[in-house]
């Protein structure tokens, strides 16, 4: 296979349970570009059903067609080759899940002026989508993304919710939408979510980048990096509070809340 359609292979780039991505080219533009084809692991599949599994990819590229931000992937292609759809993005190189140094649970730890950029643009990702009557719910390192020029984009729409677009009717009631440690305790609970129940992984992603481990590990983030007080862990318990509604009010305060601390660091 040395084309998708009008796209040309230059190289795999992975595998999810949903799909597969090569990063590919226009040959009339030499452009670099992400193909994301439709190719489910087997088990999902016949969990699913391939018509239920076209139905969502077709959900996530109409809904990132409906979105405009500069930190959020961008697309600008949807088809079918073989009836299989597929859907084309800018091209990204590597992953926050790579900068920390991959899937183990012990990670990297990432200096607090970095870790405090990454988490300041997934915020207000997570705010423009909030008024856009959007909830992520798999906010994760291997969702957020880096371009060649090193801009962060936040990827993965598949099962967003919107209340415009439900997957209620189309997922099996038994699916939990998260992703492991850094699922919220009401999606693991499969109770409502609110935009709140985004906020929370992005707490145990902020916890992860500074200490290099998942919160549940123990630790207060005050005594595992010497750069961040114990102001810092009321911020990190705050985000992860178990009830949601005590959790920061909008993805706008818990950013704000977060430079300040930050200026508080240099004062």
């Amino acid at each position: 296979m040395k084309s998708i359609g009008k796209y040309r292979l230059q190289r795999f780039l992975g595998r999810g349970t949903w799909s597969v991505v090569f990063k590919v080219s226009l040959p009339e533009t030499a452009r670099v570009l992400a193909l994301k084809l439709l190719q489910p692991d087997p088990v999902l599949a016949d969990l699913l059903g391939m018509e239920t599994m076209k139905k969502i990819f077709r959900r996530e590229a109409q809904i990132l067609g409906q979105l405009n931000h500069p930190n959020i992937l961008q697309i600008s292609d949807f088809d079918y080759w073989k009836s299989k759809p597929f859907f084309v993005t800018e091209f990204c190189h590597t992953s926050l899940k790579d900068i920390m140094g991959g899937g183990h649970v012990r990670t990297r730890v990432i200096r607090l002026d970095q870790a405090v950029k990454y988490t300041q643009e997934i915020l207000r990702v997570l705010q423009y989508l909030h008024e856009a009557g959007i909830i992520h719910r798999d906010i994760k390192p291997d969702n957020i993304l880096f371009t060649e020029d090193n801009n962060m984009k936040v990827a993965d729409f598949g099962l967003v919710y919107k209340d415009s677009s439900p997957l209620k009717g189309i997922l099996p009631p038994n699916i939990i939408i998260g992703s492991g440690e850094y699922a919220a305790p009401e999606q693991l609970a499969r109770k409502k979510i609110v935009p709140q129940t985004d906020l929370y992984p992005v707490g145990v992603l902020l916890y992860k980048m500074l200490t290099g481990r998942f919160p549940r590990q123990g630790g207060e983030l005050s005594s595992l990096n010497p750069h961040c007080n114990q102001n810092w862990d009321r911020f990190i318990k705050k985000a992860m509070a178990p009830d949601p509604a005590r959790r920061f009010h909008s993805a706008r305060e818990m950013e704000e809340s977060m430079l300040e601390l930050k200026r508080a660091n240099k004062a």
